[in-house]
């Protein structure tokens, strides 16, 4: 079930500066990702961790990308993920693979796309997609997985092509990574919640623990 996803939010502090807040904000995520991806490794409540830049199926980005053969960028729909995304949130690779740790020296250059963005770009089958390169603000990247649909926005919409890209410098990562995904052992929610929380007020003191289950914020959409 998904409702042992849990998603770690910071609140926004509306009354900083522009540029102190992005800094501050991003240091939160990075030390509340770095305390997360550490209890991962240590206690086997955490399952994996990712950061998210929006709250899977209730928003998205869009950018311009311009795959091998077209001749000017199109606009689609895609979410900025870090590593374990796939994991983190329970979905399927139908070829390829997602991001990992395991592979950091091409996580920069590469992309996934999901399954509807296959007959846009004129492939009949997942694998064949696979090594497609790809240009993005003119840089080079390399279609590494395609995702099994999934829906991106509300249930009412249908599904239509998608892509994710990883989050590939720590600029991104602070002004983009805004939602810590934890997937965690169903068996002990309260425990893993309080451990969380300990945690979370040892090393980010001046920000308050907030989380949510993700079934519960779609079941809202």
């Amino acid at each position: 079930m998904l409702k042992n996803y849990l998603r770690v939010a910071l609140r926004n502090v509306f009354k900083h500066k522009v540029h102190s807040f992005i800094n501050v904000f991003g240091l939160a995520i990075g030390l509340a990702s770095f305390v997360l991806i550490f209890l991962y490794a240590q206690d086997d409540r955490i399952q994996y961790v990712t950061v998210l830049e929006d709250i899977l199926g209730s928003k998205y980005q869009t950018d311009s990308y311009q795959f091998a053969g077209m001749p000017d960028p199109m606009q689609y729909p895609r979410l900025t993920v870090h590593d374990d995304f796939v994991e983190a949130l329970g979905m399927k690779m139908v070829a390829g693979r997602g991001y990992s740790r395991d592979f950091p020296a091409n996580s920069a250059a590469s992309i996934i796309i999901n399954q509807s963005m296959l007959p846009v770009l004129g492939f009949a089958t997942a694998e064949d997609a696979l090594g497609t390169q790809i240009n993005l603000r003119n840089q080079q990247k390399e279609i590494i997985g395609v995702i099994e649909d999934f829906h991106y926005a509300s249930l009412h919409n249908p599904i239509g092509p998608f892509i994710v890209e990883r989050f590939f410098n720590p600029g991104i990562f602070r002004f983009f990574g805004r939602y810590v995904a934890v997937r965690v052992n169903p068996n002990d929610i309260s425990g893993t919640l309080a451990l969380l929380e300990a945690q979370w007020t040892r090393f980010v003191p001046n920000r308050p623990f907030e989380y949510k289950f993700l079934d519960d914020e779609l079941d809202q959409l």
